[in-house]
């Protein structure tokens, strides 16, 4: 049996014969001050994350106009989206705190397609029908999702010191 086969089945409590580990018992939903002081966490790590966004954007803004003015429109177009997608999904995050655990997958999955299927169809409808410089959409929204990572890690650096 392949080791992705083997993952679905732990993930449904399923263990093979020549394993000792017994199925956890079943999750339990977040009482409201525990998905609250969870929100919050969240609502701190989106006020964080915000302004470096919008600040590493002007400046990557500015050295790309001055490197190549052509893609300038495309990133911060880009950026913008990019934006908005993290903002989105963070919220979506914070909206499931509040849902049973067994109904908690299927929420975010939907949502999370459906964010990639808008982003994907709004960046395609920009560059056929916008004429926008698909170089400048991808880097804008890449470096966002980058600038976001490594400022998370800070952070969560940061947090783990205290």
């Amino acid at each position: 049996m392949n080791w992705v086969k083997r993952g679905f089945r732990a993930a449904r409590g399923q263990f093979d014969d020549d394993q000792n580990t017994e199925p956890a018992e079943s999750p339990r939903a977040l009482t409201e001050a525990e998905a609250e002081v969870a929100q919050n966490a969240i609502k701190r790590i989106m006020l964080k994350v915000l302004p470096v966004n919008l600040a590493a954007a002007l400046v990557l803004g500015i050295i790309l106009s001055r490197i190549n003015p052509e893609f300038l429109n495309g990133f911060i177009i880009g950026s913008v989206i990019g934006l908005f997608t993290q903002v989105y999904g963070l919220g979506v995050v914070r909206r499931s705190l509040r849902k049973q655990p067994e109904r908690i997958m299927g929420f975010v999955l939907l949502r999370y397609y459906g964010r990639f299927a808008a982003t994907i169809l709004t960046m395609a409808a920009l560059i056929v029908l916008a004429k926008i410089n698909p170089w400048g959409l991808i880097i804008g929204y890449g470096l966002l999702h980058i600038i976001t990572t490594l400022t998370m890690m800070v952070v969560a650096k940061k947090q783990q010191n205290y």
